[in-house]
């Protein structure tokens, strides 16, 4: 949970598969678009960054794992 003027950031850690590793995000199951880093951080929190969010980690070998969704809040400070 946030407050809105906090800053938004979500991290995913992942181990195992072959290097190098991609990540995509995906908020409501939309892909965020130049989300690709295990670090999300999409700068001051709002109420519209409400929402449900996983990230898609992705090996050489195009093993992929989802992460366990993540249910974002912000309120108004």
């Amino acid at each position: 949970a946030f407050t809105d003027a906090q800053t938004f950031e979500l991290t995913i850690a992942g181990s195992g598969g072959v290097a190098p590793y991609s990540v995509e995000w995906y908020k409501d199951g939309a892909k965020i678009a130049n989300a690709n880093s295990t670090t999300l951080n999409l700068g001051t929190a709002t109420t519209a960054m409400a929402g449900k969010y996983t990230a898609v980690y992705k090996d050489a070998m195009g093993t992929t794992i989802t992460s366990v969704e993540c249910t974002v809040t912000v309120t108004e400070a």
